[in-house]
């Protein structure tokens, strides 16, 4: 019975000093989140034409975005932008400009994907936002309460897992 104790407090102890060292910083978050209205998949065509997409480039992102999410569950656009800078000359990749990038993610937020591109604020109290810091979220990661239960983003967020694509 001792035993078990020693290994609570040790466990307990391990987790306050990675919060302490942890170079996260532990936002405020929020309890529900406001997003954008989904529209149509007509309106969304008109949309993405009149940004200039051409299909080749919104295939690309889509399955971009969503390989993203299903590798990470939570990562961040400029995060995002740096992978795709890096392997881009090694595979034939379309050329995505950062403008391209910034200007996709402000349009997906309005299509029926199986992922969330949150505005910081979105997410955190007292943040500010910048387009290139929009946070792609695996749907599946707000589970059966959707937006009204974000713990599993943070869960995700927070984690060492969901950094080591920082690394």
């Amino acid at each position: 019975m001792e035993e078990d104790s020693d290994i609570d407090s040790n466990s307990l102890h391990d987790l306050l000093l990675g919060l302490a060292d942890s170079d996260q910083p532990q936002d405020k978050t929020v309890n529900k989140v406001s997003y954008p209205k989904r529209l149509l998949d007509n309106t969304m065509k008109k949309r993405y034409a009149k940004a200039g997409f051409t299909e080749e480039k919104l295939d690309f992102l889509h399955k971009f975005f969503q390989g993203a999410v299903n590798l990470y569950g939570v990562i961040e656009i400029i995060d995002l932008s740096q992978i795709y800078a890096d392997i881009k000359d090694k595979n034939q990749y379309p050329d995505i400009s950062t403008d391209e990038f910034i200007k996709f993610a402000e349009l997906v937020r309005r299509e029926q994907v199986p992922y969330y591109v949150f505005d910081q604020h979105e997410l955190f109290r007292n943040r500010i936002d910048y387009d290139f810091e929009r946070i792609i979220v695996n749907e599946d990661l707000l589970g059966p309460e959707g937006l009204h239960s974000l713990e599993g983003v943070y869960n995700v967020y927070y984690s060492n897992y969901a950094s080591d694509y920082r690394e």
